[in-house]
């Protein structure tokens, strides 16, 4: 019996032996699969924080250049506001020098120069005049002076028009014209030239 119970023995030896073996391998090759699984599970977490941060920094510097366009538009805005009132006030100040040269003698004499300028480019077309309803006055005798018909249009403000007859011919010298001439060249250049 010891020859079997040493046979037992052997072949329970072997038995665990192999056992221990494919215990081992297996648990060789499972650290293996886990590793593997492991490192694939990081890769991929790190690809998605990756892909994640590119994202959000994408995002940032979008906000970030429709910040900017906004702030870029908001100070132009303003600039055209501030450009517009100091443009307002300065009209202003011409209107009211231009009333006050309106009352002087210069005046007349300037309606008169253009009166004979028109004169001389078309002789022969008699000529209607438009003026400022506070251009009235007696001293004026424009019409009398020239021999023509003279109209007064509350849209003018100062200066006159200078219409020839039978003719699509107009002659604006209008303080509004002049004006307006003036403030659209102020707003470009923010130079004040008027003459008259």
């Amino acid at each position: 019996m010891s020859i079997n119970n040493e046979k037992l023995n052997n072949f329970i030896s072997s038995i665990t032996d192999t056992a221990k073996k494919q215990a081992k391998e297996l648990n060789t090759e499972t650290d293996g699969l886990i590793n593997k699984e492991l490192a694939a599970f990081k890769s991929e977490e790190k690809n998605k924080y990756d892909n994640y941060l590119k994202t959000e920094k994408q995002n940032i510097s979008a906000e970030i250049t429709k910040s900017t366009a906004m702030l870029k538009l908001e100070k132009k805005r303003l600039l055209f506001e501030k450009r517009n009132a100091v443009t307002d006030n300065v009209f202003e100040n011409v209107k009211d020098n231009l009333d006050l040269f309106r009352k002087s003698e210069d005046y007349l004499n300037v309606l008169k120069s253009v009166i004979n300028r028109v004169k001389e480019c078309f002789p022969e077309n008699r000529i209607e005049i438009v003026l400022s309803p506070n251009d009235k006055g007696p001293g004026y005798g424009l019409e009398k002076a020239f021999n023509c018909v003279v109209e007064y249009d509350d849209k003018i403000w100062g200066g006159i028009l200078i219409r020839l007859t039978g003719t699509n011919i107009t002659v604006d010298y209008t303080f509004n014209s002049l004006i307006n001439d003036e403030k659209e060249k102020f707003l470009t250049t923010e130079e004040l030239r008027i003459s008259l």
